[in-house]
């Protein structure tokens, strides 16, 4: 720290209450309200400093009990402005893999590099299969869009990778990477979306039109709007010193409310297709994928639910793990679904002409004949 008073002082602040020794939320929440004395003396007892200029130390924070979150102010009350150069590094104990992470973020790391290596085998499946069905003349566009769904989750687990891989090292990382790969997660999210509700509806499978083609439109609008409002808000508008979680705030609960509706307009529309569809194998897919993907529907309701009892300091770390995993799993039901020799089965997508001995076998497997979708 460098600075040209000989009166400024740095203080520790802890994240909750402890007989009134250092509350960050009791200085904080009044920091329009008190002195600077006033909220000087709120530091925690051990945690005050005279700093000199060009100086350099440590504190030791003692959290034996439990992982806290950690605050560090300077003031000058002699002062109206406070004239200072300064470098603050964190640091947790535990080596490399942990140092430079908060406690709430250590693991996360891993996680990714994990799911990295997923995604890539994921992908190398799924371009497979994509390669197979456009030799068979059959790229429909379902599969289409499920090829672009998962190249943004894929390239959304990779960039948060990178930044996490440099932030191992610089506790900085890269926060441009970090946001893209939000934004393409948000947009992952959104196909998937509009990949369950296309099924629900029976498009390609029983019936050739899509139908509310408008009212689908407007429901992914508006869920988009609400993904980049999120956005903003957790990247410019969250106050920092705040351990607000990232659906706690006004856009995070209109993402929640509008997926919870289309949760509900997916059951009814597939409520609706099963009572027009006549062949029991496709009645019985119907059931199974409805299953499946409503619980993925409502897990990210569940996982924010879930956080709100859930301690602040393992809450991240929890509730991503969580969300990676079911999307992968999502992702994994959807290829094993498309798989080509499965999906003739229910799609109308045409085999090779080898497969097709029986044409009347063919018709029965179809309720339709036509290769135009609407």
């Amino acid at each position: 720290i460098t600075t040209s008073t000989t009166t400024l002082q740095l203080m520790l602040y802890l994240d909750v209450d402890q007989s009134n020794d250092g509350s960050w939320d009791s200085a904080y929440s009044r920091k329009d309200k008190l002195t600077c004395e006033e909220l000087v003396k709120l530091h925690r007892q051990t945690g005050l400093v005279t700093i000199k200029s060009d100086s350099t130390g440590m504190f030791y924070a003692n959290q034996s009990a439990r992982a806290h979150f950690w605050y560090v102010a300077v003031a000058d009350c002699t002062q109206q402005n406070i004239d200072m150069q300064y470098y603050v590094k964190f640091l947790n104990p535990g080596g490399f893999w942990y140092e430079q992470f908060s406690y709430d973020e250590q693991g996360v790391v891993q996680y990714y590099i994990f799911f990295t290596t997923l995604y890539t085998v994921l992908m190398a499946i799924h371009m497979w299969t994509v390669w197979k069905l456009i030799r068979m003349e059959s790229w429909h566009p379902i599969v289409r869009v499920l090829t672009v769904a998962i190249t943004f989750q894929f390239l959304a687990v990779l960039t948060e990778t990178i930044h996490y891989s440099i932030y191992l090292y610089d506790g900085i990382g890269a926060n441009s990477l970090k946001g893209l790969g939000e934004l393409l997660t948000m947009a992952s999210q959104l196909l998937l979306m509009f990949l369950c509700v296309l099924v629900s509806k029976g498009w390609a499978i029983t019936t050739s039109r899509l139908t509310d083609r408008n009212l689908l439109i407007v429901i992914m609008a508006l869920l988009l709007l609400a993904y980049l409002a999120l956005f903003i808000w957790d990247n410019a508008g969250r106050d920092a010193a705040s351990t607000l979680y990232f659906y706690d705030s006004i856009p995070g609960l209109i993402v929640i409310l509008l997926r919870v509706g289309i949760t509900g307009w997916f059951l009814w529309c597939l409520r609706e297709t099963i009572g027009l569809e006549a062949l029991p194998d496709k009645r019985k897919f119907y059931a199974i994928f409805g299953f499946c993907f409503t619980i993925w529907f409502l897990l990210l309701p569940a996982v924010v639910a879930f956080a709100l009892i859930l301690e602040p300091w393992y809450r991240f770390r929890t509730v991503r793990g969580m969300s990676l995993s079911a999307d992968a799993l999502a992702y994994i039901a959807f290829i094993a679904l498309l798989w080509p020799s499965r999906a003739i089965n229910f799609f109308d997508i045409k085999p090779p002409p080898l497969l097709r001995v029986d044409p009347t076998q063919d018709q029965k497997n179809s309720l339709y004949g036509s290769d135009q979708y609407l």
